[in-house]
């Protein structure tokens, strides 16, 4: 059985198939939490209110009433909802978190004045009490924050492996500012097994971030992954990882390399660098070692080139036991030039080097102590809370981790989220956008000061935009009879109302709604056809609905009327129509069949059209109202006025779309509809309005 819409304006007839239409229904999600939902809760708490430890604050309850399905939920449901929707799976992948680690400038200046090759030295905070395995996500964090808004365009910039250069190159795309970028590769593990953390692997999700992840302003990224062929004279920058040579350091990777760890420990050495070796003076073991057979790296010839021709080196590593390692590294310098000029560490591994070197001061006497205990603890805390995984869910337990005290844990948090007198906020909050039309969505509510609107995605062809845009309709529908006992829709006439309609595949869908014990729908409009080609009219749609719900014996009554000017319309609870751009042959036809009123319309230049009624560019009524057969458009504003949602549908974005969003535009900010159903087009151009 097929349902044929005749697309106007020379458009060809596409046929809808009745089947599909129906099956649309099952999608429907009356009472589960769905994606848009999520959405909503999560944009709303996250960037409309201040981040708070309350799981649900009665401010983002307020705030969530600006989207209809919310609006008459009762204090107490909405909530329990909001509740739900919190503790769903989906929002840990919805939610992205940035936790930004302070930097300890006084350690830092006291490294770099111990280690006068160092021109620069960035320490973060020990975080072995608190989660010992965010320590290298947070050092390539804080060394992409530093140095990637140096970057320029088209340098070259050499990565060596390791976790700390992976979480780098995943930081990157947040603070770097060019767009052209090249990458080169300074160890590739040439193995069957992947878990290595080479360089390959972090330029490849570093072109894949992107390129892929960022589609409307991707950046020109290339990776070069040929180590044997980097000269140091070539790069701009870079940056490598120095490992560390303990019983335990490798033996994740015990499988994948072949390489005898003893034999190393035995021949002295302590520290790596691209897989080359060294004793704790800074020299090659006193055994000569053959290097890991299945990695190609780069010569450290290539750093210290650069570092004599004054291109910056980095070097990440943090914890205490690397201390060791990162100072025998350092020490080569001593035999043929620095490997590095700059270090990216944290508390832990910077102290335990300036005590190997005995260094003359103590810590206490080193500035801003007080100050940065309490940086610190704030971040420690935020971490805890927000980005540690499992995240600590109480301040009480934080406390218990850190052996703190909890008001000062509370105290810390609400700085950390809020900012305080001395510093900003140390993280941020960003929601990713499950679909670009959710992000619209809420832009359009904004703006035009909306109860609800859905955006579609756009098709090309007629009927797929009818379909998507019916189904989107019928989603709406089904929210607004959510916990309702009675119900009265009011319902236009036209292609995007026959395809809500048949989307909801009435009477199958009340029975997700057992509170719901009436259900009336009223005809908006009279359109006196003589013959019968589409079933697009009011008549026809009203009719079909109620032949269809009185086959079933029901919980819910269902009544529906034709129009009738002698209801009171006013008592709609809802309404659903088309507005849309008038139509050359519009007053023509209203003429054929009985509106000789509308003759003399094309000359007051009708902006848009609803129901049977033209309007202006201040949307008033271009035919007298006792003539058109439809509810006046006074009505329309006094249910605007009422808070009741009145739905503008179009899914004409196959034509000329400048018409179509002029007359929504008028139509939303003169109070004749809050709440839109459109495709992206038409959105996005109500946006540039």
């Amino acid at each position: 059985m097929e349902f044929t819409a005749l697309v106007q304006e020379g458009q060809a007839i596409t046929n809808l198939d009745m089947d599909r239409l129906t099956a649309q229904a099952l999608r429907l999600s009356p009472n589960t939490v769905t994606l848009r939902d999520l959405f909503r809760v999560l944009w709303t708490k996250y960037h409309l209110l201040p981040p708070s430890s309350k799981s649900v604050p009665c401010s983002l309850l307020v705030h969530l009433r600006m989207f209809l399905p919310y609006r008459h939920r009762s204090t107490y449901q909405l909530r329990h909802f909001v509740r739900r929707v919190l503790k769903d799976a989906r929002c840990d992948a919805l939610v992205k978190v940035m936790v930004s680690p302070p930097v300890d400038a006084s350690l830092g200046k006291a490294v770099q004045e111990a280690f006068p090759e160092l021109k620069e030295v960035l320490v973060i905070p020990d975080m072995s009490q608190a989660d010992p395995s965010a320590l290298n996500f947070y050092l390539g964090l804080i060394a992409a924050k530093f140095f990637a808004p140096r970057f320029t365009e088209n340098q070259k910039i050499g990565l060596g492996g390791g976790r700390a250069i992976f979480a780098f190159a995943k930081s990157l795309l947040n603070f770097v500012k060019v767009n052209n970028l090249h990458f080169y590769a300074l160890s590739v593990f040439r193995d069957s097994l992947v878990s290595i953390a080479d360089s390959e692997k972090a330029i490849g999700e570093l072109v894949v971030d992107s390129r892929w992840k960022h589609l409307e302003n991707g950046k020109d990224f290339e990776g070069v992954i040929n180590p044997k062929e980097v000269k140091g004279r070539d790069l701009d920058w870079a940056f490598v990882g120095i490992g560390e040579l303990r019983e335990n350091a490798w033996k994740d990777y015990a499988d994948e390399l072949v390489f005898d760890l003893s034999a190393a420990q035995k021949a002295g050495a302590v520290a790596e660098l691209l897989f080359q070796f060294f004793s704790a003076d800074g020299k090659s073991p006193a055994v000569p070692l053959k290097g890991l057979e299945n990695f190609e790296t780069a010569s450290v010839s290539v750093l210290r080139e650069m570092v004599r021709l004054g291109k910056p080196v980095v070097a990440l590593a943090g914890g205490k036991e690397k201390a060791l390692a990162v100072l025998a590294v350092y020490r080569a310098h001593r035999y043929g030039g620095p490997l590095f000029n700059r270090l990216v560490t944290d508390e832990a591994c910077a102290t335990e080097m300036l005590r190997l070197i005995n260094y003359p001061k103590r810590l206490s006497d080193l500035p801003n102590r007080s100050e940065w205990w309490e940086l610190k603890n704030r971040f420690l805390v935020t971490h805890l809370r927000y980005s540690a995984s499992p995240p600590c869910k109480t301040n009480t337990e934080i406390a218990a981790r850190l052996n703190l005290p909890r008001k000062k844990v509370q105290q810390w948090l609400k700085e950390a989220t809020e900012g305080s007198k001395s510093s900003p906020p140390l993280f941020s909050f960003s929601i990713r956008v499950p679909s670009p039309e959710f992000s619209i969505e809420i832009s359009l509510i904004r703006r035009y000061k909306l109860f609800d609107a859905r955006v579609v995605p756009h098709f090309a062809d007629s009927s797929e935009q009818l379909i998507h845009l019916g189904a989107a309709a019928a989603q709406l529908f089904c929210e607004l009879l959510r916990d309702r006992t009675s119900m009265i829709i009011g319902l236009g006439s036209g292609y995007e109302v026959r395809t809500m309609i048949e989307c909801l595949d009435l009477p199958h869908t009340l029975h997700h709604f057992p509170k719901l014990r009436r259900l009336e729908f009223w005809g908006l409009s009279e359109s006196p056809f003589l013959t019968l080609t589409q079933g697009l009219s009011t008549q026809t749609i009203v009719s079909s609905i109620a032949l269809r719900c009185s086959a079933e014996n029901l919980k819910t009554q269902t009544r529906c009327h034709y129009f009738n000017p002698r209801l009171a319309f006013e008592n709609l609870d809802a309404a659903f129509f088309t507005v849309r751009s008038p139509y050359d042959g519009d007053p023509e036809f209203l003429e054929s069949v009985g509106f000789k009123c509308a003759r003399n319309v094309w000359e007051k230049q009708p902006i848009g059209f609803l129901l049977n009624q033209f309007f202006d560019q201040f949307g008033n009524p271009l035919m007298p109202n006792e003539k058109t057969k439809c509810v006046s458009l006074d009505t329309l504003r006094t249910l605007v006025v009422s808070e009741k949602p009145v739905v503008a549908l179009n899914a004409r974005a196959f034509e000329d779309i400048e018409k179509h969003t002029a007359a929504l535009k008028v139509a939303c900010i003169n109070m004749l509809v809050n709440c839109l159903v459109i495709p992206r087009p038409i959105a996005e151009e109500l946006l540039k309005w």
